[in-house]
C-alpha cells in the first residue's frame, strides 16, 4: 500500500478493511474452539492494524500485523507438537 496514490490507495485501504475484518471473524471462531488467551491478544493486534489502515499509517498497520503473527505462532505451538508425536505431520 506505501506505494499507492491517490483513487488507488483508498480503494487498497477498503479492501485491506475487509480483509482484516473477516480476520477477526477468523479469529474469533479460532477462539470459540480453542479457548487461548492468544488468539484475544491476536485479535486486538487485527483490531490496532485495522485502525492504523483506517488513518493510513500503513508501517504502524505492519507492526500490528507482526505482533498478530506472533501471538497465533504462539498458540498454535502446541497443537503443532501434539500432530508430530502422533506423526501426523
Amino acid at each position: 500500500m506505501g506505494t499507492l496514490r491517490g483513487e488507488e490507495f483508498i480503494g487498497a485501504e477498503k479492501m485491506m478493511a475487509s480483509y482484516l475484518e473477516a480476520l477477526v471473524g477468523e479469529l474469533r471462531i479460532a477462539q470459540n474452539v480453542e479457548k487461548s488467551i492468544n488468539f484475544v491478544g491476536a485479535e486486538k493486534k487485527i483490531m490496532e492494524a485495522l485502525r492504523m489502515v483506517k488513518l493510513f499509517d500503513t508501517s504502524e498497520a505492519n507492526r500490528y500485523l507482526s505482533e498478530a503473527l506472533s501471538f497465533i505462532t504462539t498458540s498454535s505451538q502446541g497443537s503443532m507438537e501434539i500432530l508430530t508425536k502422533k506423526r501426523l505431520l
